[in-house]
């Protein structure tokens, strides 16, 4: 088969023994094709041929178009459209020998530099260039193309431009040659060239030819190129250069990037200059709450700068952070302002019992003598509870004689705090000594053998009676404590989820005239002393359907995946299947849902973080067969391999109904995308609200 000014020319043998040898190389990449398809391809192109007059009569030659020839190839052997841009390749690389590709892109590098005036090997100082740029419209973007190509090197230490000489040029196509043949002109060449040494170059050398990057990411962003491997240190300090350059549309657009990623992965700000960052995003106008807790959670450090305009976001965010140290550090920054009495109550509101050590540095003129006396206190209870742990931990006795000392500090100040305070607490006061009750909680099961708990740990089944129980039993270093807890915990759950179970069951009961064993009493005397005809009044179960519970484990969703997991072990029989997921899924057992014990350990020892991958969990639920399935997520897709819009889709077309339920903030590009393809997206204010929608659903 021979290509012929954009025409491919060929015999029915080329053809024959063309298709055997494409078969061949798809079945490679997974793509099977049989000899039937492989016949239907052959006579769908003859007929083709045939009726349009494409034949030449005396060669017995067919003339075709390679779009035209390319499209006959997709509709008779292309099966799924994920694979369309690997069969294009195989299909280009079959047709087009790579010899011709490359003579191609000389010839119009050649063409290139003609329009430049501009030979092979010449020299040019970067005056004389810019003259020649300037002669006629339309240089400047051929003078950006062969720049990308590389075909035009700056040397900034001479002070000139270099152009390549003609065997370099060689080594240089022939060493992108497998580029060559996937790329349709020598624009989307330069493109890729460039976007390919964006990926690699070093902040410094960005630095230096700015222009000549700038215009790179805003082709890339401009043709929707995959950016997630350009790391977010390079995308912040591209922003920066489009600031100083007062590229103003660009920095927009370069924020906006950072800013979904950042809420999709905080964990990417490790290594990024928090001064830069935060002074790009306020400069695009792009620093929402939301992405301000993000930064804070992932960058600490970047809260000194945020706390200047964003105080009160800020605080609220330290509430949503677990790493004791981040929210340390945090406070530690807020603490250093003057800050507000509200400031304050948020603030201890927020911290963990073992982060308030840092209150000792607190100064707010605001706070009455008694409040001031109790914050001084809780720091010093908090600090003993720390070196207790450090005692157990690292079997020094130093650390135990500190803590001892802290706890006869902490009990003079409670003494003098009972002397002063009066009998109506404020809301701080009550705070604070709710927190000072967890951490001598704390301190009891990390130094006696027996765990000393109030009546009202035992006594309330909540999901907040959990978290204190959790947190007892990551406190306690001795194992049949922490079997003890266990135990408790268990209880506690059995009875939330009782209370759970019989919340839902009420609203699923039907009112009809129908005999069953269930009268309802109190409608019942209503109807007879009003002697209706048919006084009795019976209730009926509404029907259950079988689910499959797709819980997001990722940082941001902890009280969700808690209370899910919790309603799912209320309705063993009902749900089918529970899938817990970040960047892996993993299928919990339905002996661990069942038993509250087994339950309680599972939770207490869930790691929760990481990335987020939806598609692998949509899949498994695919796998699975499942007819209705529950995604509780904040649909924060942060493993960027597949789409999981795709995999809905799929899972839709399988028959399967798929509800969504997002906390307050979510992804709404993908929540609308699942919501066009079919999906129900509902949306919650707070974890509790999850009994009620799904009241509705199982």
């Amino acid at each position: 088969m021979k290509i012929i000014k954009g025409e491919v020319v060929f015999t029915r043998e080329n053809l024959l023994s063309f298709l055997v040898k494409l078969a061949r190389d798809l079945r490679t990449e997974g793509l099977t094709i049989g000899t039937s398809e492989l016949e239907a391809a052959t006579r769908l192109i003859e007929n083709y041929c045939a009726l349009l007059g494409k034949i030449s009569t005396e060669e017995h030659k067919y003339i075709l178009g390679y779009n035209e020839l390319m499209d006959l190839l997709k509709a008779s052997l292309l099966k799924h459209n994920n694979f369309e841009k690997i069969f294009e390749e195989i299909v280009r690389e079959n047709l087009i020998p790579y010899s011709m590709v490359k003579t191609k892109v000389s010839r119009e590098i050649e063409a290139y530099l003609k329009d430049l005036g501009l030979r092979f090997g010449e020299k040019v100082s970067f005056a004389k260039m810019r003259k020649i740029i300037r002669k006629r419209s339309g240089r400047e973007k051929v003078f950006e193309t062969l720049s990308k190509i590389g075909v035009i090197v700056k040397n900034r230490n001479h002070g000139f431009y270099e152009v390549l000489d003609e065997k370099s040029v060689e080594k240089l196509l022939s060493k992108n040659i497998s580029l060559l043949r996937s790329v349709r002109n020598i624009e989307e060449l330069a493109n890729t060239l460039a976007y390919r040494k964006l990926e690699k170059t070093s902040i410094s050398k960005i630095y230096d030819e700015k222009d000549f990057y700038l215009n790179t990411i805003e082709t890339a962003i401009t043709y929707k190129a995959d950016l997630s491997r350009i790391s977010m240190n390079k995308l912040v300090n591209l922003s920066k250069i489009a600031y100083l350059k007062k590229r103003k549309s660009l920095l927009r657009k370069i924020s906006k990037i950072i800013a979904d990623r950042i809420l999709r992965n905080s964990g990417e700000l490790k290594d990024v200059d928090e001064e830069i960052l935060v002074d790009v995003l306020e400069k695009a106008n792009a620093l929402t709450p939301e992405i301000i807790e993000a930064i804070v959670k992932g960058k600490p450090r970047a809260a000194e700068k945020l706390l200047k305009k964003h105080r009160k976001v800020v605080i609220a965010s330290i509430a949503n952070i677990e790493d004791i140290e981040a929210q340390k550090i945090i406070a530690s920054k807020a603490l250093k302002l003057k800050l507000k009495r509200e400031d304050i109550e948020a603030l201890i509101d927020g911290l963990k019992p073992e982060a308030l050590t840092v209150l000792e540095k607190c100064k707010c003129k605001e706070l009455s003598r008694s409040e001031i006396v109790l914050v001084k206190a809780v720091s010093k209870l908090a600090k003993a509870f720390e070196y207790f742990r450090k005692a157990h931990l690292e079997d020094n006795k130093g650390y135990l004689d500190m803590a001892y000392g802290m706890l006869s500090d902490y009990n003079s100040l409670m003494s003098e705090y009972a002397r002063i305070s009066k009998k109506r607490k404020s809301n701080i006061e009550k705070k604070i000594l709710g927190k000072a009750e967890t951490l001598n909680m704390l301190i009891t099961v990390a130094t006696s053998d027996k765990p000393v708990l109030p009546s009202k740990i035992t006594a309330s089944p909540t999901i907040e009676t959990l978290y204190v129980l959790k947190e007892l039993y990551d406190a306690s270093l001795n194992p049949k404590i922490k079997e003890k807890i266990l135990s408790i915990a268990s209880k506690v759950a059995q009875k939330l989820r009782s209370k759970i179970r019989s919340s839902i069951l009420s609203k699923k009961y039907v009112k009809t005239s129908l005999r069953s064993s269930n009268i309802i009493v109190r409608d019942s005397i209503y109807n007879i002393l009003r002697r209706k005809s048919s006084p009795i009044v019976y209730r009926r179960r509404g029907k259950e359907r079988k689910v499959t519970l797709l819980i997001d484990i990722s940082g941001s969703m902890r009280t969700y995946a808690e209370n899910a997991i919790l309603l799912a072990s209320a309705f063993v029989k009902i749900v089918d299947n529970v899938l817990v997921f970040r960047e892996y899924t993993v299928r919990v057992e339905k002996s661990t849902i069942r038993f509250p014990e087994k339950m309680v350990k599972f939770l207490f020892n869930l790691k929760f973080g990481g990335w987020t991958n939806i598609s692998e969990a949509l899949n498994e639920a695919r796998r699975l067969r499942s007819k209705t399935v529950v995604l509780i997520s904040d649909l924060k897709q942060t493993v960027l391999t597949e789409k999981p819009s795709e995999k809905a889709r799929e899972l839709l077309k399988s028959g399967a109904e798929l509800i969504v339920i997002t906390p307050p903030v979510y992804d709404k590009t993908l929540a609308q995308e699942l919501e066009f393809l079919g999906a129900k997206v509902v949306h919650i204010k707070e974890a509790q609200d999850l009994v009620k929608v799904l009241s509705f659903i199982l």
